[in-house]
């Protein structure tokens, strides 16, 4: 054989690659070092760490950020983290003929970095019908002159007034 075919029909070197975790492996480690410290608040807590819906959450990290507390509000979870504020609303589209809402994962509503909240009001959910419990209280942070409100859960297990009032004092709005 010619050494121009030999050439030819050489296969290539093989070249040694490190192995190494695949991509969404290390997006999955950082999310878990996001989360390591955080305290969720209300609600059931089995499914409060559920690896989906942190990533979900994590989509609106910036890198090493840390979360501090997680506080299921109504219509949004309030994430507050070592920089922010985050409020996240799920976002849901419209799917199939029938208008069935489908949920496509969470939209960064507003947030207040760490230190501009000039002003908190607190006050409690007025009951809603027939003496029904709607939520725990309305939240009204004004921050660079801007108000943002937030209505919590209603209080029970995971969540009281002394949780809003951690939450609100880690802000840096006591």
């Amino acid at each position: 054989m010619s050494s121009a075919l030999e050439r030819v029909l050489r296969p290539p070197p093989v070249r040694e690659k490190p192995i190494s975790e695949p991509s969404h492996a290390r997006a999955m480690a950082g999310t878990e070092r996001a989360f390591e410290a955080a305290v969720f608040l209300g609600g059931r807590q089995e499914g409060k760490r559920d690896p989906e819906r942190l990533r979900l959450f994590s989509e609106h990290l910036e890198p090493g950020e840390k979360v501090a507390f997680v506080l299921p509000c109504r219509n949004s979870t309030l994430l507050l983290t070592d920089r922010r504020l985050l409020d996240l609303k799920p976002q849901l589209v419209t799917h199939g003929a029938w208008n069935v809402m489908k949920f496509e994962g969470f939209v960064l509503n507003a947030e207040i970095p760490r230190g501009t909240a000039s002003d908190v009001r607190r006050k409690p959910v007025p009951l809603g019908p027939g003496g029904k419990v709607v939520g725990g209280e309305t939240i009204e942070i004004v921050a660079r002159g801007k108000a943002f409100t937030f209505v919590t859960e209603p209080y029970g297990e995971g969540l009281g007034p002394d949780d809003v009032s951690r939450i609100l004092a880690a802000l840096g709005t006591g």
